[in-house]
């Protein structure tokens, strides 16, 4: 075994060491962008149906209206009757106050 010179031990030394911090440098980057799932399961879906909702704020107002039901107001441009029509079942009419109302 040869004896090595103090540059020798130095300059070896010095590039083992280089060596591990660019290790350690690209160890710690990686593990720095990990990324990792959500915890919490309820969550995620949560943000995501808010930003999926719809932007009309009344689209959940619309009413169905039913055959002989009593409603508070009449649709649009539905026709009155002051008395029940022979076939308010077929077509549909409804009841606003004591006025029958028909598509």
């Amino acid at each position: 075994m040869e004896k090595q010179t103090h540059e020798e031990v130095v300059l070896r030394i010095g590039a083992i060491a280089l060596i591990a911090v660019l290790m350690g440098g690209f160890a710690s980057a990686s593990s720095a962008m990990t990324v990792t799932k959500p915890t919490g399961v309820a969550t995620r879906p949560a943000l995501q149906q808010i930003d999926y909702k719809k932007k009309n704020k009344y689209y959940h107002k619309r009413q169905k209206y039913h055959a002989g039901g009593r409603y508070d107001r009449a649709p649009a441009h539905w026709h009155r009757y002051n008395k029940r029509p022979g076939d308010w079942r077929r077509r549909g009419c409804i009841i606003v106050g004591p006025i029958w109302w028909c598509p």
